[in-house]
């Protein structure tokens, strides 16, 4: 959840509120579109790896739903 939060207050250091507004507008350019995917794609990997190992450390399978 940390590096989570990293990334999203990277994100938003890079591009401030004023232009975070201006993207809602009109979309950002293809390379930072492809920087906060690709930002978002690891988060949800770090994600996956600490609950998995919490699961796995309480002896729990991964629940799919």
């Amino acid at each position: 959840m940390y590096i989570l939060q990293l990334h999203i207050f990277f994100a938003l250091i890079i591009s401030n509120q004023l232009q975070l507004f201006n993207w809602a507008l009109e979309p950002a350019e293809d390379e930072i579109l492809d920087k906060l995917y690709e930002l978002g794609y690891m988060d949800a990997a770090v994600w996956v790896e600490q609950k998995s190992t919490e699961l796995n450390a309480k002896n729990e399978p991964l629940a799919v739903e």
